[in-house]
């Protein structure tokens, strides 16, 4: 019995299909930068034509050619379909960034098969010289397998450039059509898989089927062992691209042309074919059942050839815009234009812990498409339908609608999102989070039932930015607006709510502005005993300058002790949460009148917020204080008297008695018993009297220079009456290079 273990080379089938024009193939790569792709294809081209070693072809196994492609359905390369249905471009920056041409749909002619081999393997041929094509071969077990291949260098390169390229976020999360179910259905089709149909009904893979008898003129069975006839099967399938697969059977299928013919009118006699196999580069012929058996498919491929040799390309679903009118880039970049002419603001509540940018409250996408149909007409341009302005904001730029909300816990979330395996790993971690959190409440709760008459129990926080002016008027959406900070302090027991309030032209919203709030609110409502609670923000609550602040309090007010405690991370939701969901109904209910011209206008607004029980009491701040100063050079904020160092983020619990006051009692959990005790007593300490408290400013810091033109432009333009305009005149400039304030 002959030797039957031969090599299967399915592209050498493709040789003439794929190689006539390779010097005109283009090789377009969007991810790659313009040098290294010219540089690609330049060392691609040159290994192919040249017959560099380096450009053989690869061998996924030791006897069957796998031809690779960059068109293949893989991670690293996107199918046509999904290239059509990926945004032109998606925003590298939110705004201020030119917009970059679209990017070519196709790489290169997707239906154009990958290049052979430059060399074909050479391969024995039973001892004989020259063999017929139904000649049984003989594999060469002393060839070497081949380096590889320019295409594999190429998707290396690919692979490697897309890691580096990190995937913009965007206010939506982008489609994936390869992940889809009849994408994936159509997938496994492609490669002869098993796959339930779009009825349910189970399809079964592809097999190879029966050879022909031995009675089989040719001897198929001789030539060819069930073991190789699996693999030419295999090797098929796994191209899993039908246009390619129609190449290899058309180059298996030649014509026979017969020596004598009769030809007769109106015949409808076709032309009959013989078929080959491709071992070790010979020809091998088989039987049309023997082929047909083998590949699993016969006809439609030779329908599908051109005059010229070559195969249509499949134009089933090339187009998914197929019946949908086009739009011109020029459009749409009208569209985006306008979503960046609006000012975005930062997060209230993670403004470094989020890339997000947000736009003002009072906007949405359909008051932005409104005032985008507006501004097309008065400039006499082509709009967009706004299923298409709501796509362009969605997928191509990360910001959102700025809504005052409670905050959600980053701990939890993430919890959620782990699968199973890593929730065991971190259940221990995640339970002492929520005792704490619990402990928290129940501290609280405590405080509130169970303290003496003479101790408040108070919980304060900064409410979310306000912008003025405000109104449904078009021309507040386009400009840079005033910033007005509302703090807010809520006695629980009493039920009072206090409201210190100023706008950005006044002061910023750091330390000396929160420690000035909180300084004025003990100074007009002194206890025996003061409880804080409040979140863990370090540039406003949690910090070295509020405890000092305590400090001050207890020696030169009539208040025994202050005790500051905070919420878990996450977990701060309070009763002043409840305090500014009011003032904000109630500003909504107030522009229902018209619009609000100057940060005073608020003012009653806050005080009328709360419909029963005592009002709210407002008070504008115009005297901030320097509150950094009463933090002296030397004084011990990081070791306690243990020597240990002191982590001022684990801190739950911070109390300040007037017999100590230089002595800091601090917990790192409500359910520890004893306070650790940090000492920040130097010994030239100068005490700091109440008439020795510096402002924190010699002048106003004043706003931008380009938001000040803008809210002047607002006031010629007649957007904001006369009688306001005084206002706005008198605001100061300041030199800051940006619209954030420091905290």
């Amino acid at each position: 019995m002959p030797n039957t273990d031969m090599d299967i080379d399915i592209e050498s089938s493709l040789s003439d299909v794929t190689y006539t024009e390779l010097k005109n193939v283009e090789i377009n790569c969007p991810s790659m930068t313009p040098a290294s792709n010219s540089q690609t294809l330049c060392n691609y081209t040159k290994a192919i034509l040249n017959h560099d070693d380096s450009s053989s072809y690869d061998y996924s196994s030791d006897d069957v050619f796998i031809p690779k492609s960059p068109y293949e359905s893989s991670d690293e390369y996107e199918s046509s379909d999904e290239i059509s249905n990926t945004p032109h471009t998606v925003r590298k920056q939110i705004f201020n960034t030119p917009s970059p041409p679209p990017q070519s749909a196709h790489m290169h002619n997707p239906n154009t098969p990958s290049p052979p081999p430059p060399h074909a393997v050479q391969s024995q041929i039973s001892n004989t010289p020259s063999s017929p094509p139904h000649a049984v071969l003989t594999k060469n077990s002393n060839t070497p397998s081949p380096p590889p291949n320019a295409l594999q260098t190429l998707e290396r390169e690919q692979e490697n450039t897309d890691q580096t390229n990190e995937r913009t976020k965007t206010r939506k999360r982008l489609r994936n059509p390869k992940n889809w179910a009849k994408n994936i259905k159509k997938n496994k089709r492609n490669h002869g898989e098993a796959y339930v149909n779009s009825t349910g009904k189970d399809v079964q893979d592809r097999q190879v089927r029966d050879a022909c008898t031995d009675k089989c003129r040719l001897k198929c069975k001789t030539k060819i062992d069930d073991e190789t006839r699996q693999k030419v099967h295999k090797s098929y399938w796994n191209l899993g691209d039908i246009n390619r697969q129609r190449d290899f059977l058309v180059k298996s299928m030649q014509p026979v042309i017969p020596k004598y013919s009769m030809i007769k009118p109106e015949s409808t006699r076709t032309n009959n074919f013989a078929y080959y196999f491709d071992i070790n580069h010979v020809k091998v012929k088989v039987c049309k059942l023997y082929f047909m058996n083998t590949v699993a498919v016969i006809s439609t491929a030779q329908k599908k050839k051109t005059d010229e040799g070559f195969v249509d390309k499949d134009n089933r679903g090339g187009n998914p815009n197929a019946g949908r009118p086009r739009i011109h880039e020029d459009v749409k970049n009208f569209a985006r234009k306008h979503i960046e002419s609006f000012p975005i603001m930062d997060s209230h509540y993670c403004r470094a812990r989020t890339e997000r940018k947000y736009l003002q409250g009072d906007l949405n996408l359909t008051e932005m498409y409104r005032q985008y149909c507006i501004k097309c007409t008065e400039e006499n341009k082509m709009q967009i339908k706004k299923h298409l302005y709501e796509s362009i904001f969605n997928t191509e730029y990360n910001i959102s609608f700025f809504t005052p909300k409670k905050d959600a816990c980053c701990t939890c979330m993430n919890y959620e999102n782990l699968n199973a395996d890593e929730k065991i790993a971190q259940h221990e971690n995640f339970n002492v989070h929520i005792q704490e959190k619990k402990r928290s409440r129940i501290e609280k709760d405590n405080d509130v039932k169970n303290s003496s008459e003479d101790t408040t129990v108070s919980c304060f926080d900064l409410q979310a930015v306000q912008t003025i002016p405000e109104g449904s008027r078009s021309d507040f959406f386009y400009k840079r607006r005033l910033s007005c900070y509302n703090f807010t302090i809520y006695d629980i027991k009493k039920k009072a709510g206090f409201s210190y309030f100023w706008h950005e032209g006044v002061a910023r919203r750091g330390v000396n502005e929160i420690g000035s709030c909180i300084l004025n609110y003990l100074k007009e409502n002194p206890t025996n005993k003061i409880v804080f609670y409040s979140d863990n923000c370090p540039g406003q609550n949690k910090n070295k300058f509020i405890v000092a602040l305590f400090m001050f309090c207890v020696r030169n007010l009539e208040i025994e002790s202050i005790t500051h405690k905070f919420f878990v991370v996450g977990h701060s939701q309070n009763e002043g949460d409840a305090m500014h969901a009011l003032i904000e109904r109630q500003k909504k209910r107030a522009l229902k009148a018209g619009p609000l011209y100057v940060p005073t206008q608020l003012l009653p607004i806050i005080s009328l917020a709360k419909k029963t029980g005592q009002p709210y009491t407002t008070k504008e701040m115009v005297d901030f204080y320097d509150i950094k100063s009463l933090v002296m050079k030397g004084d011990n904020f990081t070791i306690n008297e243990d020597g240990a160092a002191v982590k001022w983020n684990d801190i739950h619990i911070i109390e300040i008695r007037k017999e100590s006051p230089h002595l800091i009692l601090y917990k790192n959990s409500f359910a520890d018993e004893n306070f650790k005790i940090i000492n920040t007593r130097r010994r030239t300490r100068r005490q700091t009297e109440m008439s020795t408290l510096k402002p924190a400013y010699t002048q106003p810091p004043g706003v931008t220079a380009a938001k000040k033109k803008d809210l002047l432009s607002l006031c010629k333009t007649g957007a904001i009456p006369r009688p306001y305009w005084d206002f706005y005149n008198s605001l100061s400039t300041n030199e800051r290079p940006t619209e954030e304030d420091s905290d």
